[in-house]
């Protein structure tokens, strides 16, 4: 089974249990728990369950720090220009 298979299979399993992942720890330390995540190994799913409906917003290097991963995105996102 590919990667691609394995992550496709994770992510479908959430259209009958959207709980089925973990809060993804280091939001869950900022008190942010309505994300959550499935870890496909090395791979983590991040996605937020909304009622019925689950929304995937992220596959990421689960050997990846989490934290700069988002600090990089937070700084892209208040300077889309790059200017600094």
């Amino acid at each position: 089974m590919t990667v691609v298979d394995r992550l496709e299979t994770a992510a479908r399993s959430l259209e009958s249990h959207p709980g089925r992942g973990r809060v993804v720890p280091e939001l869950s330390r900022l008190g942010i728990d309505r994300w959550r995540e499935l870890i496909v190994p090395p791979w983590r799913i991040g996605y937020r369950p909304m009622g019925r409906t689950v929304r995937s917003y992220a596959v990421l290097d689960g050997r990846r720090n989490l934290e700069d991963l988002l600090l990089e995105r937070l700084l892209r996102t208040a300077d889309p220009e790059g200017t600094g």
